[in-house]
């Protein structure tokens, strides 16, 4: 202020309240899960219900939630190298998340949190892992060309988990995210502002 008076507030620019992971039907019915109360975003079901990738907004880290044993593991992040976005691969067994503190690169790890995490991709600039065609095409989204506009824009992409070369598949002016393959793999449904 004029006076020099100076206020803030800290945890950021998103508080990160507690919340819990809760089963909710048809009916709009809800259970809570036995899962510690954390600030959890970004959750994702295994392909067989039985686990799910959550982020927590307090530690930027990917965690695996084992709903049958009630055990919530680590999947990755630490100071070092904070982690977002985790999902399943499609037999269940691998978590793809997005690591690196700001920008960062995609890698995948086993679900149960064991072994170390390996990177598939290099020099992406802020990758999200979003859908998977088959059992060896993964779509994300990633930064596009930013330079003087005043908005992120980002492209979809697939990579191949076989060769890890990604290559652009909506790539235009516009901001193109969330891609979702079809059950089919005939299409591809996404958000864009165009």
């Amino acid at each position: 202020s004029d006076t020099g008076a100076l206020v803030y507030l800290t945890g950021g620019t998103v508080t990160a309240a507690e919340v819990s992971l809760v089963w909710v039907d048809r009916h709009g019915t809800i259970q809570t899960l036995p899962a510690p109360p954390r600030p959890y975003f970004a959750p994702y079901l295994s392909p067989r219900g039985e686990r799910v990738a959550i982020t927590t907004a307090d530690t930027r880290q990917v965690w695996s939630y084992d709903i049958p044993r009630g055990a919530l593991t680590p999947i990755a992040g630490d100071e070092d190298r904070e982690s977002v976005y985790g999902i399943f691969s499609p037999d269940g067994k691998r978590i793809v998340f997005r690591a690196g503190a700001g920008e960062g690169n995609l890698y995948w790890k086993a679900a149960d949190g064991s072994g170390a995490a390996e990177p598939l991709t290099t020099g992406a600039r802020s990758p999200t892992p979003a859908s998977w065609l088959d059992e060896t095409t993964l779509a994300f989204v990633d930064e596009g060309a930013n330079a003087g506009k005043d908005a992120f824009q980002f492209d979809i992409w697939v990579l191949s988990t076989d060769d890890r070369k990604p290559r652009a598949v909506i790539h235009t002016a516009a901001n193109e995210m969330t891609p979702t393959f079809s059950r089919d793999g005939r299409w591809l449904a996404y958000v864009s502002n165009e």
